[in-house]
């Protein structure tokens, strides 16, 4: 018997979407659980970072200065556009690749 108490799993959490209308799920959170991520780390804010260096299924550190992030793709937590681009390119979706015009980008990605 499931305890009431507990905090559903992000697999609970993703059962109750209709997967069929959705081309992705962002969620904040879940570090324990074993799904790609971005870690957002400000090193000014004095805190070690929750899943990077450790955990394998980081694929970027997202920063407010440059990192050295080894194996990880290091992103500027400043540019959106750049942040968003590498999303949706996660997610596979072919508009993400962008049109090379960074006007036209900024009103497609917000």
């Amino acid at each position: 018997q499931d305890d009431p108490l507990r905090e559903p799993s992000l697999d609970d959490m993703l059962s109750r979407l209709d997967a069929s209308s959705l081309d992705g799920v962002l969620v904040e959170g879940f570090g324990h659980e074993q799904y790609p991520k971005i870690e957002v780390y400000r090193p000014s804010h004095r805190r070690t970072p929750q899943c990077w260096p450790h955990d394998r299924s980081v694929v970027a550190v997202a920063s407010d200065v440059p990192l050295a992030t080894g194996p990880v793709i290091w992103l500027d937590l400043n540019d959106s556009v750049a942040v968003t681009r590498f999303g949706g390119r996660q997610l596979g979706l072919q508009s993400a690749m962008g049109s090379g015009d960074r006007a036209q980008e900024d009103l497609a990605w917000g």
